[in-house]
């Protein structure tokens, strides 16, 4: 055991040689040596350089050596102090350990050995006492540090609880919580008045002793599912409540963890759904009347549009015999504006019929063999005298990647065709309405979004769009554009509504019932394609159909082919 090299030794002996000789061999020994002659010299010296030991004597003039241990023990307590007393002074010696020496070494001196070791012994203690305090003012902070963290986190729980417990008084719908066991822990003042319990009767019990013995088994499953698989669980079920009725609940249950991550617990909440159960059965009973209305209503529109339709062609063939036969010049004018009007008429009991078949799902799609071309010509012929009346220039381009046989209804995309062509030279007052028309072949078409939504399209523009059953063939492309007034951005949502025009006057300049791209909606739909219109005001309007169809076995392309009205 040695001490740390250059520790600071202080001698205080009004003997100089015995203060030398000391000196001399402790620094051989490589410690540091102050020397002072007497107690007052040698307590202002320990006070201010603050030695590691000091060997001090008894017997000093101005101060003596027990006056100097008072002092030093009292401003300076951990200096560690070494008597070294004469030879007959061992009763002195003995006091000074009293007042607070750490050890003593009789004079003189003879074995210098001896005194060394009794230094490090000192000096080790010294050490140890330091670190002793050392570790022990570390432990304090770490305790005071502890203490403040713990008292930090119990105001925080304390915050939380009482967070958690003003929010559990305070939520309309029954809450509680139980333990692993099933033992409540907690609940608030609605679960409470549900089981008919005060809360305090509720705690500490399962669900065996305040739950109806019925539902029991379904809670104890529910809890078990939680608690294994540490997620929820959503159910509905039916309990008598305290008040004797019988309410509907939606119980949602979750697992609480501990501070370890591990499932303690099942919190769980309970929403009434009565009320809104018998809302769905009444909405329920609401829509099958209405749909039963709607139907009855599509049943009389269609039987109200054939028997009107059968004595309208009655009248209109009269009318048309009297017009050929009718040599007055007036009447036959006055015959020829009823047969316009008749066929005005028999063209909205056509529509109406049509439109009561698609709402009642009565409108069959056939699927045979038919010629584009022949299809739109026969639609450019029929509506040929009105555009020329207009000044209208009305064509027709084929592309030749059109199957010269295709495989589907015809006759609907005629009515597609004649309904949209229709519109354009009605609304269109110079220039022109052209028709084409262009197919891909060999792809697959999925459902892209969902039937009869819009989609805006660059430019100002809305799309319809229906399932599109997988199928292998050509996807048929039809755009009639025209160079019209234009629809209005707001109204380009609406224009497939049914008894909705674009021009929505009381008056309006044009007639119609609002029911042509209503129905060519549906029957698009119908046949698996979309719909969509682009329109800018003051330029015209463009409005594509996209059809899935089939290519006959003998099918060939067709070259492109303008036909100009």
């Amino acid at each position: 055991m040695t001490g740390a090299p250059h520790d600071t030794i202080l001698v205080i002996d009004d003997e100089l040689q015995i203060r030398n000789s000391l000196k001399e061999y402790l620094e051989d020994h490589e410690y540091v040596v102050l020397q002072a002659g007497n107690g007052r010299e040698g307590l202002a010296l320990a006070l201010e350089r603050r030695p590691d030991l000091v060997l001090v004597d008894l017997c000093m003039p101005v101060m003596s050596g027990q006056e100097f241990i008072v002092e030093l023990v009292r401003q300076a307590p951990e200096i560690p102090i070494i008597v070294v007393s004469g030879v007959g002074d061992i009763d002195d010696a003995m006091r000074a350990v009293r007042l607070g020496a750490w050890d003593f070494v009789t004079k003189p001196v003879a074995k210098m050995p001896l005194l060394l070791h009794t230094i490090q012994s000192a000096l080790e203690r010294a050490r140890l006492r330091r670190e002793s305090v050392q570790h022990k003012l570390q432990l304090e902070r770490e305790v005071h540090k502890r203490t403040r963290e713990l008292e930090q986190t119990r105001a925080a729980l304390a915050e939380q609880n009482g967070f958690l417990s003003t929010l559990l008084r305070s939520l309309p719908n029954p809450i509680f919580y139980k333990d692993a066991a099933g033992r409540y822990l907690g609940c608030n003042a609605p679960f409470a008045a549900l089981v008919g319990l005060p809360v305090e009767d509720i705690l500490g019990r399962t669900a065996e002793e305040i739950i109806p013995l019925e539902r029991v088994p379904d809670i104890v499953r529910t809890d078990q599912e939680v608690l294994l698989s540490g997620g929820t669980v959503s159910y509905t079920f039916s309990l008598a409540a305290s008040d004797g009725s019988t309410r509907s609940f939606q119980a949602s249950k979750g697992a609480f963890l501990d501070v370890h991550g591990a499932v303690a617990g099942v919190v769980g909440g309970l929403v009434d759904v009565t009320e809104l159960k018998r809302t769905q059965r009444e909405l329920r009973a609401a829509y099958d009347r209405a749909e039963a209305a709607n139907k009855a209503k599509g049943e009389f529109l269609a039987n109200m549009s054939h028997e009107i339709r059968t004595p309208l062609n009655g009248v209109m063939g009269m009318l048309q015999l009297i017009q050929m036969s009718c040599a007055d010049p007036a009447l036959a004018n006055y015959s020829g504006k009823a047969l316009d009007a008749g066929r005005r008429l028999l063209s909205l009991m056509n529509d109406i019929l049509d439109f009561s078949r698609i709402e009642a799902g009565k409108l069959s799609l056939s699927e045979e063999p038919f010629r584009l071309g022949e299809v739109v010509d026969s639609v450019t012929t029929a509506l040929d005298t009105v555009a020329r009346e207009k000044g209208l220039t009305l064509g027709f381009g084929l592309d030749w990647s059109v199957p010269e046989w295709l495989v589907g209804d015809g006759a609907r995309i005629r009515q597609i065709l004649f309904n949209l062509v229709g519109n354009a030279v009605k609304f269109t007052e110079r220039g022109q309405v052209t028709i084409e028309a262009w197919a891909r072949a060999n792809q697959t078409w999925d459902d892209p979004q969902r039937a009869g939504e819009h989609q805006a399209l660059p430019g100002g523009g809305t799309e319809g769009h229906a399932p599109v059953p997988r199928s292998r063939g050509p996807m048929l492309y039809l755009t009639v554009s025209d160079t019209g007034p234009g629809i209005p951005d707001e109204k380009l949502d609406i224009i497939f509504e049914r008894f909705t025009q674009a021009e929505g006057s009381y008056t309006r300049q044009h007639q119609g019932a609002g029911l042509g791209l209503a129905i060519v909606r549906r029957i698009v739909q119908l046949m698996g394609g979309g719909i969509c219109v682009e329109s800018r005001l003051g330029r015209g309007s463009r409005i594509h159909v996209h059809l899935p169809l089939r290519a006959s076995a003998a099918s060939g392309n067709l070259a492109v082919a303008e036909h100009g009205q």
